[in-house]
């Protein structure tokens, strides 16, 4: 089965925005708001808290770096990841299995939508740098920068679905349904500057 993420990993890749050894950014297909991208470990792997300690700490650098360049534009900044579980069995939101942490501009209280046993972390850092939580976990930042994970709800595009229903749009969560070109192509730009 084709992993587009893997097709876009390399600098040579068209859709890649940023690169670093171990992890690249590139626009969410279907984006929320303009500047909406993922930030995915170059390594087909189901979640970035697997990452061994070196490719963790460039894939966090990069994570960083992009949260970073998005608060500089004036605004909030929210992160989250459905990591996949490690067995085709489990119920999960990731929609695939090459793992990607979402972050775009705004300020979006997921507090809601947190599943079972939540795990609170000081930050993004905070949260990476410890094992995974679970097998199949959603994280999430919160307004205050603390990070929360909890286990995996098993259902598709979760934060995405709770975010379309906070903006009054529910029925505009899927991606492959409403895929945003001009979002897309803003936030291109907006990397490209």
């Amino acid at each position: 089965m084709s992993c587009f993420l893997c097709e876009i990993r390399n600098p040579g890749g068209n859709r890649g925005l940023d690169f670093n050894e171990s992890a690249f950014v590139t626009y969410a297909a279907g984006g929320i708001v303009r500047g909406h991208v993922l930030v995915s470990p170059q390594a087909h792997i189901n979640a970035a808290q697997s990452l061994d300690v070196a490719r963790k700490s460039d894939f966090v650098a990069m994570l960083l770096k992009t949260y970073q360049r998005l608060e500089a534009l004036g605004d909030s900044v929210t992160a989250f990841e459905h990591s996949a579980p490690n067995n085709d069995t489990s119920l999960r939101s990731a929609c695939i299995d090459h793992a990607h942490t979402q972050v775009f501009p705004g300020a979006y209280d997921l507090s809601k939508a947190t599943g079972a046993d939540p795990i609170k972390y000081a930050s993004l850092e905070d949260f990476y740098a410890q094992p995974s939580p679970y097998d199949g976990y959603l994280m999430h930042t919160n307004p205050d920068g603390s990070v929360t994970a909890t286990r995996d709800v098993g259902r598709p595009q979760h934060f995405r679905r709770l975010i379309f229903e906070t903006i009054g749009r529910p029925e505009e969560w899927d991606y492959a349904v409403f895929p945003r070109e001009d979002i897309t192509e803003g936030t291109i730009a907006l990397f490209e500057s």
